[in-house]
């Protein structure tokens, strides 16, 4: 385990006797989402009107797993962390280097020389990713013609994976009309002029499986660089040809893995705030 975490340029396991549990990057690598965006929902429209000329991510709290080798050395490792707000933590299997900040002790268990620890951080220096979408998919690239910004999800090297199509078509929420409750007669006074929709979210589940570490940031990095750019977004899906104005609200990591062959295997969730959200006759009821 040793050459695999540098912590203030220190290896970890070497001075601490401590390393990260075999999937315990998924929180490291998730991004954050936005901070909140500026709203207002007009009677005569569905959905809602966002501000986003320029959208920013909020701070990303994170939560590491230790596998600790030795109890007593994890004194160490705490007094360390105690000497200052920030520390420069270099994962080298993944390689990232971060900034992070301690925020709690989420709990430790113990046996009689091996321990296991979850420790909350803070990264306060959230960025957007730099990057481009490849020419061309990728050889073998099965999937193809959903598109984000007329721009193939293959190119991004993005499958994505059931249960998404299901979850974009489901029908959003009527939005109440202005209703009057006379305590003096039966039922109530309905405004019914017309019938809107409120905005909606949605999940998109996707899965990067690439070669090799550099292969997946390529492909991670890029696809968020542009999701994340000021302004709507659009959403294309083939099966029903049907385009969506969205935006990005947050992400989560399911599943994140190197394999032994150095492959990498990352299943996660993006939840998309869609904008104007009409029913067509291509909606799921909820």
């Amino acid at each position: 385990m040793e050459g695999k975490l540098f912590i203030d340029g220190q290896d970890a396991f070497t001075e601490y006797g401590i390393f990260i549990e075999h999937y315990g990057f998924k929180d490291l690598i998730a991004m954050p989402g936005f901070k909140k965006i500026d709203s207002t929902e007009w009677d005569e429209y569905d959905g809602e009107e966002y501000d986003l000329t320029n959208p920013v991510l909020d701070a990303h709290t994170l939560t590491l797993p230790f596998y600790v080798m030795n109890i007593f050395a994890a004194g160490d490792f705490f007094e360390v962390l105690s000497n200052k707000a920030y520390h420069q933590f270099e994962f080298r299997d993944i390689g990232r280097t971060y900034r992070l900040r301690l925020v709690s002790n989420n709990q430790l268990n113990k046996k009689i020389k091996i321990g296991k620890m979850s420790l909350t951080f803070i990264d306060d220096n959230s960025s957007i990713p730099t990057g481009m979408p490849m020419a061309t998919a990728p050889a073998g690239f099965k999937q193809k013609e959903y598109m984000l910004d007329k721009i193939d999800f293959s190119r991004f090297g993005i499958y994505i994976l059931q249960g998404t199509e299901e979850d974009v078509m489901k029908s959003p929420q009527v939005r109440e009309n202005i209703k009057y409750d006379d305590p003096s007669r039966n039922g109530i006074i309905y405004d019914q002029e017309q019938v809107k929709y409120k905005a909606k979210q949605a999940q998109l589940k996707l899965l990067i499986y690439a070669n090799s570490i550099t292969e997946f940031w390529a492909r991670y990095d890029a696809f968020f660089c542009q999701l994340l750019k000021p302004g709507n977004h659009i959403l294309y899906i083939p099966s029903i040809y049907e385009e969506y104005d969205c935006f990005y609200k947050k992400m989560s990591i399911t599943k994140f893995d190197i394999l032994k062959t150095g492959k990498v295997w990352c299943e996660f969730n993006v939840i998309l705030q869609f904008t104007n959200m009409t029913p067509s006759m291509n909606v799921m009821l909820l």
